[in-house]
C-alpha cells in the first residue's frame, strides 16, 4: 500500500507547480510511481533537481520514482518532487487538489491542500 504523508501542493502558481510530502510503501514489494493525472492540470510528472555543468537543473524522471518495500521517499522543494503541468487556474492558498498517482500496482488517489509555504509539520 502506498500513501503520502504531510502532502501539500504549492499555491500561487499560474501554469505549473510542485507537490511534496513523504511517500510510504507499506507493502512487501517495491512500488514505482510513473506519473499521474489531476483535474487541475494537463499532466502529472515526477522531477528531480540535478547538478549539470555546475548549475542546478530540473529534469523529468522518465522511469518514475521507485519506493522500496517497507520504505519511503521524500518529495521536497529543490529536490525530488511531483509536478502539475498546465494548471487550469491559479491555485489559491487552502484550495484542495485531487491527484491520482499511477504506479506499477494501482492508482493512488490523493487530496492535497495548496499552500504558499510548507506546512510546519512536514519537510
Amino acid at each position: 500500500m502506498l500513501h503520502l504523508e504531510h502532502g501539500w501542493v504549492r499555491a500561487g502558481r499560474d501554469d505549473v507547480t510542485g507537490f511534496f510530502g513523504t511517500l510510504h510503501n507499506s507493502s512487501e514489494l517495491e512500488i514505482t510511481v510513473r506519473g499521474g493525472r489531476s483535474p487541475a492540470a494537463n499532466a502529472v510528472e515526477l522531477h528531480d533537481i540535478i547538478q549539470h555543468d555546475g548549475r542546478k537543473q530540473m529534469t523529468q524522471l522518465a522511469n518514475g520514482i521507485t519506493i522500496p518495500a517497507q520504505g519511503s521517499i521524500t518529495l521536497t522543494p529543490g529536490g525530488l518532487h511531483g509536478m502539475l503541468i498546465g494548471l487550469d487556474h491559479r491555485l489559491n492558498d487552502g484550495e484542495r487538489v485531487q491527484i491520482a498517482l499511477e504506479t506499477n500496482t494501482a492508482h493512488v488517489e490523493l487530496t492535497l491542500t495548496a499552500r504558499r509555504r510548507p506546512p510546519t509539520t512536514s519537510l
